[in-house]
């Protein structure tokens, strides 16, 4: 039997449930919503996958020239737009071995990311190109230390990051219009007052600013403290499968084997399968497919 469930939960942040925030938007879309409808101005806590839903539940119920949304990123900066160009193209990239620590292997593919960009490469043609790569050549072939290989996938899944394209490209037009607003910053917590909410935001220098906001949507993505769905979780206190000290994505055994007779698991959050040391967790559909298929 394959076993092939979802993510972990998104982190969870004080008062990120309460009269004007949702946890998540999964399953509270209808509250969201309520608050589209009513002119509130929308906060998302992220800029990924998640926050482009929430726009386009926006963009169904009222009208663009409406619409006060606002997304909150460390980075202050949401997905590129995937757009495919023919002739199809994949970058190359010529990465060295011998690295020492994640640090400099690190180093070495910002920069080979920087070279494709300025050569003319689009974000659609590095991501492909690097995956590409990747599933042919393992993170050992050029960091000798299994633990620092391992600090590998969560940075790259960030640089490598996508999303549905034509949302990204409202988003980025809707920026443009003044319709939303990227700010740049982590949320620390959301206070509600009695017609909205305060969301403390600290930025990179540690300073705070708060900003009030009608509605806040957590669209921050796993953390440490997240959870996964229940055959999960039991699999993981049975010991079935396990979770990496290291990368703290979920391990399974060779050929995505669990420690259950004839059962296999592999999931979007699996960053070690056997002895293998992956590239990006299988938050990609294609990466996913390729490890299910040498699976057998």
């Amino acid at each position: 039997m394959d076993v092939a469930p979802g993510g972990p939960s998104t982190l969870r942040l004080e008062g990120d449930d309460g009269a004007f925030a949702v946890p998540s938007v999964f399953g509270n879309e209808e509250e969201i919503a309520e608050h589209i409808k009513r002119g509130a101005e929308i906060f998302c806590i992220g800029g990924n996958a998640a926050m482009l839903d929430v726009l386009r539940l926006c963009q169904s119920l009222i009208p663009e020239e409406q619409l006060r949304f606002i997304a909150c990123a460390p980075d202050g900066e949401i997905p590129a737009a995937l757009v495919p160009r023919l002739p199809r193209k994949l970058t190359r990239p010529n990465l060295s071995s011998g690295h020492d620590t994640a640090k400099t292997f690190l180093a070495e593919v910002q920069r080979e990311i920087d070279l494709a960009q300025k050569a003319g490469d689009e974000m659609r043609e590095i991501r492909a190109g690097f995956r590409a790569h990747f599933l042919a050549n393992p993170l050992t072939n050029y960091i000798d230390d299994a633990d620092q290989a391992r600090r590998v996938p969560a940075q790259l899944r960030f640089w490598l990051r996508g999303g549905t394209r034509d949302t990204i490209m409202d988003m980025h037009r809707l920026v443009e219009e003044g319709g939303a607003r990227i700010i740049k910053g982590a949320v620390k917590a959301i206070e509600h007052g009695p017609d909205g909410a305060k969301v403390r935001i600290v930025d990179a220098d540690g300073g705070e600013t708060v900003h009030n906001t009608g509605f806040v949507i957590n669209c921050a993505g796993g953390g440490p403290t997240s959870h996964y769905d229940p055959l999960t979780e039991n699999m993981l206190t049975q010991g079935l499968i396990g979770i990496c000290p290291v990368s703290k994505g979920l391990t399974v055994g060779p050929q995505c084997k669990t420690g259950a007779p004839g059962v296999r698991y592999l999931s979007p959050a699996t960053t070690v399968i056997g002895d293998e040391v992956m590239a990006m967790p299988l938050y990609d559909a294609h990466m996913l497919r390729t490890y299910a298929a040498r699976a057998g």
